[in-house]
């Protein structure tokens, strides 16, 4: 009986230690998969604009809030919204990173930080086109 009730207890002390680890680990891969999407919508509407998508009175960009970005050009604008606990923060927040028709330069580059706690994943666009990941 004594040895039950101790290793219940060692039970219970790791499953307490391993726990906050878990959820931590959880939210980095959550944060990873966010940015890597807003890098791939960021294309999207790049390769929008390099094609010409829509016409030629169409804005291609990624108009970007604090909970969600809204991908335009196209037929529709496409809102994504983030998930729970990550947000888009600092400068970025409220400005519509646009790309320049047929060539698929941004009008400026610039960094888009996602955030979930304490954590946080930058999604780079440099003068020459290129979004990524630092």
């Amino acid at each position: 009986m004594i040895e039950l009730m101790i290793s219940l207890a060692i039970l219970a002390l790791l499953t307490a230690l391993v726990a906050p680890s878990f959820l931590m680990l959880k939210g980095s891969v959550a944060l990873g998969n966010a940015s890597r999407e807003l890098q791939s919508a960021l294309r999207v509407a790049q390769n929008r604009a390099f094609v010409a998508q829509g016409g030629s009175g169409a804005s291609h960009g990624v108009q970007l809030e604090a909970d969600r970005y809204i991908i335009l050009g196209g037929s529709q604008p496409q809102t994504v919204y983030l998930p729970e606990g990550i947000t888009i923060s600092g400068s970025a927040v409220g400005q519509t990173i646009t790309f320049t028709r047929l060539n698929g330069l941004p009008a400026a580059p610039q960094d888009v930080t996602l955030e979930s706690g304490s954590n946080q994943k930058v999604v780079h666009i440099d003068a020459s086109g290129l979004i990524r990941l630092p």
